[in-house]
């Protein structure tokens, strides 16, 4: 779970104000299986994601994660943001939909990264009855060292009927 800074003021009542920022409270290390996993589902069939001496050949100190790897480490920072109970965000009545990301890669996140995030909410704006949230994370090494930042959009859809955030899973028989 990420650590919370204050906001400022000027956005919308009842809802996440831009100034917000959270940090990641733990260090994610990078494994190689994870990037490995990752690369599969992604389908990212460069050598460089899954073997040591194909990356060690390319120049790097150990495999590379894809840049959408990214994902993995800010998503706790993301799903803090939006259940955070001072938020304003209510779940049951509004549905979040990553709409758009731009990733910029400082430098390559290797296996055996120990990366921190600080994800900072930019932007607040409200359209139609959904709410536009923007943020800027950036990921680090645990020495500093800059890896990446990512823009990203969330957009809250409003729902006519109360939904489970999460729905209930049927028993197998």
């Amino acid at each position: 779970m990420g650590t919370r800074n204050t906001t400022r003021q000027g956005s919308i009542t009842g809802v996440i104000q831009p100034g917000l920022v959270l940090r990641s409270s733990d260090v994610y290390v990078v494994g190689r299986e994870k990037v490995r996993e990752f690369a599969r589902g992604i389908l990212a069939m460069d050598p460089a994601h899954h073997d040591v001496d194909a990356a060690r050949q390319a120049g790097y100190a150990d495999i590379v994660a894809p840049p959408t790897f990214t994902a993995v480490v800010t998503a706790t920072l993301i799903r803090d943001m939006l259940t955070d109970p001072d938020s304003g965000i209510d779940l049951s009545r509004q549905t979040p939909i990553h709409v758009n990301e731009k990733i910029t890669l400082a430098a390559p996140i290797l296996a055996g990264d120990a990366l921190t995030a600080a994800l900072a909410v930019t932007g607040v704006s409200e359209r139609g009855g959904a709410v536009f949230l923007d943020t800027e994370t950036t990921l680090r090494t645990a020495a500093g060292e800059l890896r990446s930042t990512v823009l990203s959009s969330i957009l809250l859809t409003p729902n006519s009927e109360p939904v489970s955030p999460e729905p209930e899973l049927a028993a197998v028989r």
